[in-house]
């Protein structure tokens, strides 16, 4: 019974010091009920979502709101306003924070299938970490229906996590990556595929600021022959510098430098430099492109490496 009376007096919402690191909190309320009038406080970097009937209802933003049914509207229709100046309603209210959260590591639930050229289809282990935001914290609550947990916060991480893993799986599933590229380093196929796993996530109210791949395994057997072949061209490499030398620094047959283009979340190549040349006059490779020369891990812009200068810039104006 005291408890009863002391949430009926009680009107302000808002969540408290200690609460303030979970990234959702539901306010604790006797039978779900809040007095008409009451002040909603809402900090900086969260937003309030109030759920009623089992729906999210009206959304506010970052300070003090009043409680009453015209600032109510979605709330207001999805039942009957009690009648009385301070008759209680009742809703859930939950704090969502906005982030951005640096710490959402992710995990693919079983195997990612990617197609190879060479292996054919293959089963690939991947964990990493993401950075996200959140931009709709309505969006959030109802495609990861936290508030129907007994423990929203926790909830919510384990949808995080599960989310995130299966936007990496559809994401490499459907990019042109080859086994010998992921085995050439995560930090390019993170950076590849963060285009296409931010659109998918966008759908769930998150803003993705970055995305990485700290882990991947290959299978055994194609891990044995990437080595295998990476010892054999070392040999060959070898090799050839010195035929080279010995021909008195002219090439001896290596092949001209290839290079790999990331457009719409996908890597595209390898070209020569005749057939980057068609790109850049078509428009498709600017100096803004990202770029990777074939045997190397990182992505730059083609504008900032100088051995593409004469490239970049036969590209249109």
């Amino acid at each position: 019974m005291f408890s009863r009376l002391r949430g009926d007096f009680v009107d302000i919402v808002e969540r408290p010091e200690e609460a303030l690191g979970a990234r959702v909190w539901r306010f604790p309320r006797y039978d779900n009920e809040i007095k008409t009038g009451a002040r909603l406080i809402v900090r900086e970097c969260e937003a309030a979502v109030l759920v009623a009937e089992g729906r999210v209802a009206d959304v506010f933003g970052p300070g003090a709101h009043t409680l009453e049914p015209d600032r109510l509207p979605r709330l207001s229709s999805l039942q009957d306003w009690p009648r009385g100046r301070n008759a209680p309603f009742r809703a859930e209210v939950y704090f969502v924070a906005s982030g951005p959260f640096a710490d959402l590591e992710w995990a693919a639930p079983e195997p990612v299938r990617v197609h190879d050229p060479e292996f054919g289809r293959l089963g690939v282990h991947a964990a990493g970490v993401c950075e996200a935001r959140v931009a709709n914290a309505a969006r959030l609550l109802r495609e990861s229906a936290a508030a129907e947990e007994a423990d929203p916060a926790e909830a919510l991480g384990a949808w995080l996590r599960g989310r995130i893993g299966a936007a990496f799986a559809a994401a490499a599933a459907s990019a042109d990556v080859s086994a010998r590229d992921m085995a050439a380093g995560c930090g390019a196929l993170g950076e590849l595929l963060r285009g296409t796993v931010a659109r998918q996530l966008a759908s769930a109210g998150l803003d993705v600021v970055s995305f990485t791949v700290a882990e991947l395994t290959l299978p055994p057997e194609v891990e044995a022959a990437l080595e295998e072949r990476a010892a054999k061209g070392s040999i060959g490499d070898a090799y050839t510098e010195t035929g080279s030398r010995e021909a008195g620094g002219h090439r001896a047959g290596r092949p001209s430098a290839e290079w790999y283009l990331g457009l719409d979340g996908h890597q595209v190549g390898p070209f020569g430099e005749e057939e980057l040349r068609e790109r850049a006059a078509s428009g498709e490779l600017t100096p803004q492109t990202l770029v990777r020369r074939s045997g190397r891990e990182e992505w730059s812009a083609a504008g900032e490496l100088p051995e593409l200068a004469d490239v970049v810039d036969s590209a249109p104006r």
